[in-house]
């Protein structure tokens, strides 16, 4: 099992921290490219970007985009607004 804390770096120095950063780190680069590819597609150029759920904190510091935010509770709003 791997927990599942922020990387302190990119390069691990144990199989573990590599594993971490790998699923944290790519995680967060691969948003951010659909995010940037979608945007492009879509011709957005300065949108609100907002994180939700729960492992959102652990990604959201390695995504490089402006206007950015995070809400865990935003689906919870939501479903609140339609009750």
């Amino acid at each position: 099992k791997i927990s599942l804390e922020t990387p302190k770096n990119v390069i691990g120095k144990t199989t573990e921290e590599c594993i971490r950063s790998g699923i944290i780190i790519g995680s967060a680069k691969a948003i951010e490219g659909i995010i940037v590819e979608g945007l492009k597609e879509i011709g957005i150029e300065k949108p609100k970007i907002i994180f939700t759920g729960g492992l959102s904190d652990k990604i959201f510091p390695f995504v490089n985009l402006p206007n950015k935010t995070i809400d865990k509770d935003l689906l919870l709003k939501g479903l609140k607004l339609l009750s």
